[in-house]
């Protein structure tokens, strides 16, 4: 199911049209909403979440996240479709979906209680360290990660 569609997007963008004969296209701009949604689920997955969710009211907290990555790419065309490359219109959308994206990356746990009505799931990675998520085959018990102590005046 997915968190946002033509419609939601249509809200945020009232005074423009979105339509087969628009530039960008209703098809580009859908293909936006499906970019978002593929990048956050797989976020999502990432933090052992399940997703995509089918929850009602986390939908509504994933469709404002989605639609953010989709106003900001269509804000971008209508600046640059009016022959200002340097106008920089979108980009504040677009970097505040990255936000959410790092913040998930950064609070799994946090996010699954959002999402999961207070409860996370029990996968959900509570901790992200250099010594449970390494693909060097380090190890504690190896002698990799020894404490370093020093003494300095330097407070």
């Amino acid at each position: 199911m997915p968190y946002a569609d033509l419609d939601s997007l249509r809200g945020r963008s009232p005074h423009r049209t979105i339509d087969a004969n628009s530039k960008p296209t209703a098809t580009e701009v859908q293909a936006w909403l499906d970019e978002g949604q593929a990048i956050l689920d797989s976020e999502l997955k990432a933090g052992e979440m399940p997703a995509p969710y089918s929850d009602a009211d986390a939908i509504k907290v994933l469709r404002t996240i989605v639609l953010d990555y989709a106003e900001g790419r269509l804000r971008q065309a209508y600046a640059t479709a009016g022959g200002d490359h340097t106008n920089t219109d979108g980009l504040d959308q677009i970097d505040r979906f990255y936000a959410s994206i790092d913040d998930i990356r950064k609070n799994p746990q946090r996010w699954g209680a959002v999402l999961g009505a207070g409860i996370a799931p029990d996968g959900t990675r509570r901790i992200r360290s250099y010594a449970t998520d390494n693909n060097a085959s380090k190890s504690v018990s190896g002698g990799d990660f020894d404490p370093v102590f020093e003494m300095t005046e330097v407070f």
